[in-house]
Order: C-alpha cells, then sequence, then structure tokens
C-alpha cells in the first residue's frame, strides 16, 4: 500500500513516519540543480534504515546504486517508479538486504565522523608553505588548543570550538564576520537524524494490514 501525504508533516512527527515505513521514495526533475545537490531527506531515510528508491542524477543517487542502498530510476519516469515499488514491496530478502546495507552505510553519515577530518586539521593543520598565513607555519593546534576529540564533543560544541579558533587567528587573516564561513548556517550537508533535516511532505510506502 503506498500513502502519499499532500501536506506537510509536522517536525515533531517526522521520524514517526520514517520508523513506520518500509521504503523512502525521493523523485525529482532533471535539472541543473540536481547535479549539485545533497538531500538530506534521504539522510533521513539513511537514519531509519529505509531502502531507497530516487532519481538518477546527483551523488546521493550514485551511492544508492553503487552501493546497492536501494534503486533509481529515470527523472519523470512514471514506470520506472513503479517497477521498482513492485520490486521493493514483492521480494523481502531483497528490500532487507537494501536495509541492512543502508545501516551500515549510515554509521560513516554521523557528525563525530564527517567533523573528524575538520577537528583533526583545526588540531595539527600548519600553515601553508608559501607564508601565506600570517600564523608563521605554527600549527593550528597553538591557536585551538581547547580542541577535543569528536567522540567527546556534543554536536553543538562542535560551532562553539570552531568559532573560537576563528576567532583567535590574526586580523590579517580573518573574514568579516558577515562572509564567514563560520557565520549563520544556511544548509544542512551531512546528517542522519530527523531533527537535522527541513520538514517536508514525505511519500512512503508501507505493506498492506
Amino acid at each position: 500500500m503506498v500513502r502519499i501525504n499532500d501536506t506537510w508533516v509536522p517536525y515533531e512527527a517526522r521520524a514517526d513516519w520514517l520508523l513506520d515505513a518500509d521504503v523512502g521514495v525521493s523523485t525529482h526533475f532533471d535539472h541543473v540543480e540536481t547535479r549539485f545537490s545533497f538531500r538530506t531527506r534521504v539522510l533521513d531515510y539513511f537514519w531509519a534504515g529505509l531502502p531507497v528508491i530516487c532519481t538518477a542524477g546527483d551523488t546521493i543517487a550514485d551511492t544508492v546504486a553503487s552501493r546497492e542502498l536501494g534503486a533509481t530510476v529515470p527523472p519523470e519516469d512514471l514506470d520506472a517508479v513503479v517497477a521498482a515499488i513492485d520490486h521493493m514491496a514483492a521480494d523481502r530478502r531483497w528490500r532487507n538486504a537494501c536495509s541492512r546495507r543502508v545501516r551500515d552505510f549510515a554509521a560513516a553519515l554521523t557528525w563525530e565522523t564527517v567533523a573528524e577530518p575538520l577537528v583533526r586539521y583545526c588540531e595539527s593543520g600548519v600553515a601553508a608553505a608559501d607564508g601565506g598565513w600570517a600564523l608563521r607555519g605554527r600549527p593550528f593546534s597553538t591557536i585551538a588548543a581547547s580542541l577535543v576529540t569528536p567522540a567527546a564533543m556534543p554536536r553543538s560544541g562542535l560551532r562553539r570550538t570552531l568559532r573560537a579558533a576563528y576567532d583567535r587567528l590574526p586580523l590579517t587573516v580573518r573574514r568579516s564576520r558577515s562572509n564567514s564561513l563560520l557565520g549563520p548556517r544556511t544548509s544542512s550537508t551531512a546528517c542522519t537524524t530527523p531533527s537535522c533535516a527541513r520538514s517536508t511532505a514525505w511519500g512512503s510506502v508501507r505493506r498492506a494490514p
């Protein structure tokens, strides 16, 4: 049974929808925006361990195909979407296998994991050899000595830590606050919990009673 919700799902109810579904479906048009998208709704599918059916053409769709996390379909191909849903509903073994692979892959997308290279750089990175930085080759750890390991860092603490490191940089290498990369966040790029992505209308595939 396929349920199509034509209204906004309440923010606090989004996890309930995902955890009650069997498959996550995300379709879109063939557009320049598609190639550069990183759709947070699909990250929520990963968080919930849902096999994914999505339109081909973006980075996440490439991952779904290469890692066998579900099925990809051509843009605006209704027959392909129907066939993918039918296959997912009829083949429980394949659906469960996709779900296991999704859960395994989702572990690589937690904030602790994706932030680790940035935190490691802030702890031990050095200035460029061309001397363009005013740090004179000093490790970043001398500026951001208060950084902690990713595993011990709460999600809300990463932004504060980066802001503290930024505020300690020499004025000659700072950007203005209005143009800073550490200014107000405008979008989410990596998240595996429903609370991180925008509220949106959901299409979910459920088993009939």
